[in-house]
């Protein structure tokens, strides 16, 4: 544990995603009345996913990709966990059926895909 603000920006990193999600998520299926699980809902995540990822590799001193990497993955099992826990009991579809939607698994997909692109652009931006 060299770095500990690396490990205090993956937990707020984190925590940010699933707060903002979570609030987002609720205010699409209460107020605008998407049902759940609705493919709409994997929008507010990858919003998140975005300004997660460029804060987390801002100002990273390593490479910034393996940086988002490490983020996309936490993030990724934590996600996993939640919906397993949570979401998918509540869906009212097995556990399988859950994860083969396709708003589901292109939603971690997306996520992990935008969490890169932010370490890469940040990578970029540092060599220029």
């Amino acid at each position: 544990m060299k770095d500990t603000r690396k490990w205090a920006r993956l937990i707020v990193c984190i925590a940010f995603h699933m707060i903002f999600t979570g609030l987002a998520g609720a205010i699409l299926i209460h107020l605008v009345g998407v049902p759940r699980p609705g493919s709409i809902l994997f929008l507010p995540s990858l919003a998140a996913a975005g300004v997660i990822g460029w804060f987390y590799t801002y100002d990273r001193v390593g490479s910034r990709v393996a940086e988002a990497g490490n983020l996309a993955g936490a993030l990724s099992a934590l996600r996993l966990w939640a919906d397993f826990t949570y979401l998918q009991p509540g869906s009212g579809l097995s556990a399988w059926g859950y994860l083969t939607s396709w708003f589901v698994w292109s939603s971690y997909l997306a996520n992990v895909l935008v969490i890169l692109a932010a370490g890469w652009f940040n990578e970029r931006r540092r060599h220029v």
